[in-house]
């Protein structure tokens, strides 16, 4: 559940020994399974794809809905599933 009570639908992947997370967003009328050939390719990353509102199991984004408003919602999956912080895996070579 979101600050304002949305229900935040996601995909999570977690493979044994897989590190760091990678949030996942998919684009607009899509889904998570825009994804799915990353997700099976790339084991070594944890996985969190959200469902954006109005998509999914997710609630119903609203009459205005906000890219913003997405990107908190994704920061609060991210806080259920136990991400802590930001990581730049371009400075990291990865």
């Amino acid at each position: 559940m979101t600050e304002d009570g949305a229900r935040i639908a996601y995909e999570y992947r977690n493979e044994p020994g897989a590190s760091p997370p990678l949030l996942a967003l998919h684009g607009v009328l899509v889904g998570t399974s825009n994804w799915v050939h990353q997700l099976l390719r790339l084991p070594r990353y944890r996985w969190i794809a959200p469902y954006f509102r109005g998509h999914g199991g997710s609630s119903p984004a609203g009459e205005h809905p906000e890219i913003e408003q997405a990107a908190e919602d994704g920061e609060d999956v991210g806080g259920v599933v136990g991400v802590d912080g930001e990581k730049d895996l371009l400075e990291d070579g990865v």
